[in-house]
């Protein structure tokens, strides 16, 4: 895994994270007190943070692909060559 995959994923579980956190108190402890625009305004953090942790999702998904794809041909190039014929005593 390089860095680049650390930080991204690493991004993701924290929005993640955040999105179903600001879920979980919105559901139960802020309820009460959500009315209004604090209501609109406290529900689009969480879909900001799920929306946040999809595009990281499809970044590293696609960042995933290539790599597979390019390792595979380099693989196909390396055992398509056509076999030294052996130099061997006949």
């Amino acid at each position: 895994m390089t860095p680049g995959d650390r930080l991204r994923r690493t991004l993701g579980l924290a929005f993640l994270s955040l999105a179903a956190g600001f879920t979980a108190l919105g559901l139960t402890v802020l309820e009460p007190r959500l009315h209004g625009w604090t209501y609109l305004i406290y529900w689009l953090v969480p879909a900001f943070g799920a929306a946040a942790a999809l595009i990281c999702a499809v970044v590293d998904l696609r960042v995933t692909r290539r790599r597979y794809q390019q390792e595979r041909n380099e693989l196909v190039k390396q055992f398509s060559r056509p076999a030294r014929p052996n130099s061997g005593p006949r």
